[in-house]
């Protein structure tokens, strides 16, 4: 369905940036961390914008990626806008995965969770984080375009991986837009910028910022601050 380069991380209660399909296509995400005791998980896919939204489906499935032979819920109508809700959910990853029935030209997908407790950091779960890696890979998508994907992994100052810190930046050369992405247990996270063009060459993510409550982000420790990544 999807390479592990290609899955997004969402952010609880925070929908995605609009994204378009072609049919057949496949895009995939997870939702980390669910809590012990949550009450319940909820994912809604959303058309914007004016005009035919076309047919975009939704998977969704805990612990692995979710396709249309393996899933805990699906919502498959004939439109663009898709909800599934998940009650008493088990705690951890959710993986979302969705799917062009048809071309869709522009959709958010929001995945959320409420109630349980996030366990508190251990002591010293403060100080400063960087970049530890970043790392660009493309794939094809059909029709002559592309994806482009960045791996990003946080350390902190005593090169540990971070979880749940917020990665955020900024895609310019021949795209433009932001992007970010919530570090899991391993201090990795994926942006992936999706559909671009046959005619953009290559396109540069520059990471603006990371963000998790008593951290702070120290730049100047950075491995390194941007990546680009070129057509395949």
């Amino acid at each position: 369905v999807c390479s592990a380069a290609e899955i997004q991380t969402l952010t609880n209660g925070v929908a995605t940036n609009s994204f378009s399909g072609t049919q057949g296509q496949w895009q995939c995400f997870v939702l980390p961390g669910v809590p012990e005791g949550a009450t319940d998980a909820s994912f809604s896919l959303v058309k914007v914008g004016r005009g035919r939204g076309g047919d975009a489906d939704l998977y969704v499935r805990h612990g692995d990626l979710a396709d249309t032979g393996n899933y805990d819920c699906r919502s498959v109508s004939s439109t663009s806008n898709e909800s599934c809700t998940i009650s008493a959910p088990a705690a951890g990853d959710w993986f979302v995965s969705v799917y062009a029935w048809s071309d869709f030209p522009g959709v958010t997908l929001t995945g959320s969770w409420s109630g349980g407790s996030i366990e508190p950091p251990p002591p010293g779960g403060s100080g400063s984080l960087h970049i530890g890696a970043l790392d660009g890979s493309a794939t094809t998508a059909s029709r002559g375009r592309w994806n482009a994907s960045v791996g990003a992994v946080v350390v902190n100052q005593g090169d540990e991986p971070v979880s749940g810190a917020v990665v955020s930046g900024t895609w310019s050369g021949d795209t433009n837009g932001s992007g970010s992405c919530t570090t899991d247990i391993s201090g990795t996270c994926n942006i992936v910028k999706s559909n671009l063009k046959s005619n953009a060459g290559s396109v540069t993510f520059t990471v603006s910022d990371i963000a998790l409550g008593g951290f702070t982000y120290d730049s100047g420790s950075n491995a390194v601050d941007y990546v680009t990544i070129v057509k395949p």
